[in-house]
């Protein structure tokens, strides 16, 4: 019974939309940040093509980089 509720692979999956997140890239969105105050963190996603979790994560030195 187990098998038969086992979910199978997906057929497709869409390419990633986010640039990789590199320390030169934190170190940009830290520096951004800095110069536009008054920019939110989406606005900064934005900018630089991210998730606006990689900004807090950046903003807050608690970044995981891409491979």
């Amino acid at each position: 019974m187990a098998e038969e509720l086992r979910r199978s692979a997906p057929i497709r999956r869409s390419p990633p939309q986010s640039a990789a997140f590199t320390p030169e890239m934190a170190e940009d969105i830290r520096a951004f940040a800095k110069r536009n105050p008054q920019a939110s963190q989406q606005q900064i996603a934005n900018h630089f093509q991210v998730n606006s979790g990689r900004v807090s994560e950046a903003l807050n030195n608690r970044t995981r980089f891409d491979s």
